[in-house]
């Protein structure tokens, strides 16, 4: 989700799951406290971890690190790197993607899913991007290697609102993970019984209304 290189200062860091964006902390709130989009400025330091807490939320990166063999630094004043010639930017998925294609990408799903067999407290399990890659198929592997049974696991559209249509961009991401998809994208949006447990049935905005 928030993969951070080690950059200098105060460059483009995030100090939590997601922290560039202004999506994923304040649509959850919305959606699980008070359905409604929620539109204060970030950190968010108010609601973070009462929300984590109330969901018991927890968060992993899918990349360890990249470069594990060479010392590569950053451009400076940048997240972005020289090597072998091209220029990688380390916040953008498809620069990730390709440098995982040259063996220059350590992953973390031996320690994910080692984590959810260990924690049988976890139900549902979400990857924050629903492209077919390499982070999607980390994300299968973890579900065939976690040894359980009774974990739901289901890609929602990234939290970063990339790519979607439709203004205000929140309103359409909230939809995005809640409509309820049809059989062919079963494993697509939050699952139903989450929001069930947490007595979420309807999303209202603004003349919007999803009932589930």
């Amino acid at each position: 989700g928030t993969y951070n290189p080690n950059t200098h200062g105060q460059h483009n860091l995030a100090n939590f799951f997601y922290g560039r964006d202004n999506y994923l902390i304040p649509l959850l709130h919305g959606i699980f406290n008070l359905n409604t989009t929620y539109n204060q400025a970030p950190p968010y330091d108010n609601i973070l971890w009462p929300l984590c807490n109330q969901l018991k939320l927890s968060f992993a990166d899918l990349i360890t690190c990249v470069f594990p063999n060479h010392h590569v630094p950053l451009i400076p004043n940048s997240n972005r790197v020289l090597f072998n010639g091209a220029i990688f930017n380390l916040l953008k998925d498809q620069d990730l993607i390709n440098l995982a294609g040259v063996n220059e990408v350590t992953w973390n799903e031996q320690d994910i899913a080692a984590f959810i067999a260990n924690t049988p407290t976890i139900k549902y399990v979400y990857l924050t991007q629903k492209g077919n890659n390499i982070f999607f198929q980390k994300f299968e592997w973890i579900k065939q290697n976690c040894n359980r049974q009774n974990v739901s696991f289901r890609c929602i559209h990234t939290p970063s609102g990339q790519n979607l249509p439709g203004v205000p961009k929140g309103l359409f991401l909230s939809l995005q993970w809640l409509i309820q998809q049809d059989q062919e994208e079963k494993h697509f949006g939050f699952d139903i019984s989450w929001l069930h447990q947490h007595n979420i049935h309807h999303f209202n905005h603004n003349g919007y209304t999803l009932n589930f």
